[in-house]
């Protein structure tokens, strides 16, 4: 029982997709600054989530970056939405088992493939210290959005 419920809070532990992007997983952000003043942000997911929660997650990192460098609104231009499927596949193979001296039992695991829709959104962000029309505040966001 200990074993299940220890299993249990591991895995409740790695139920959100917001994070930064490690290795080859095409799940988290990341960013890249672009200029003084702007960074190009990116959010990605294989899981299935709406467009609009993955908008979401990259509004919320490109507050972050504007708290991190005292900024209070920031813009965000060129907005992208991309979607690409990735196949990776398994070749069958034969497995020999034995069960004694003399007999042995072959059993074949099939071909397998799996497909994964992975969307990206992207954005150029520029952060400045005075509000504009389409700005968002960087701590109203921080504090409205919800990544878990």
């Amino acid at each position: 029982m200990r074993v299940l419920v220890l299993f249990a809070l591991l895995l409740s532990g790695c139920s959100s997709i917001y994070h930064p992007q490690q290795g080859w997983v095409p799940e988290g952000y990341s960013e890249e600054r672009a200029s003084e003043h702007q960074y190009t942000v990116q959010f990605e997911s294989y899981r299935g989530e709406e467009w609009q929660q993955l908008e979401q997650y990259l509004i919320y990192r490109a507050a972050e970056i504007g708290a991190e460098h005292s900024y209070r609104y920031f813009l965000v231009n060129d907005l992208q939405n991309k979607e690409r499927v990735e196949v990776n596949e398994s070749q069958s193979i034969k497995v020999t088992m034995y069960h004694g001296t003399d007999s042995g039992a072959n059993t074949e695991i099939p071909y397998t493939a799996f497909h994964h829709e992975i969307r990206t959104v992207n954005a150029l962000v520029t952060y400045t210290q005075k509000p504009s029309n389409d700005s968002y505040d960087v701590m109203e966001s921080l504090a409205t959005i919800s990544v878990d």
